[in-house]
């Protein structure tokens, strides 16, 4: 398959989904790239958050503490962008760590 986006995007299974708080707000990441995030809408949620500073939890402790500002809203999810992008080394190590724990069946 060709990859047509310019990141490589990570698509995550529910039980390792990452969490970004910004101020009081908790959203969950459904997928994760460098530049940026695809997250769930839940209830009422401010757009006002954006731009802020977020932290992002990863399942084995990790976290990311960065800029966010909103690009993209759908019915069920928004986008948002980094800054500073998160570096493509720890994409790589949550990827490793899904294939460990989610191995592809054929």
């Amino acid at each position: 398959m060709i990859q047509r986006r310019r990141f490589y995007r990570l698509q995550y299974p529910k039980p390792e989904r990452p969490v970004l708080f910004i101020g009081d707000a908790e959203f969950t990441v459904l997928d994760l790239s460098e530049s940026g995030a695809r997250l769930e809408k839940k209830g009422e949620w401010e757009r006002d958050l954006f731009p802020d500073a977020g932290t992002m939890f990863f399942s084995e402790g990790e976290e990311y503490s960065g800029m966010m500002q909103v690009v993209r809203e759908s019915e069920h999810c928004f986008a948002v962008t980094f800054s500073p992008q998160i570096p493509f080394s720890r994409i790589m190590s949550e990827q490793r760590k899904l294939w460990r724990k989610y191995p592809l069946k054929n």
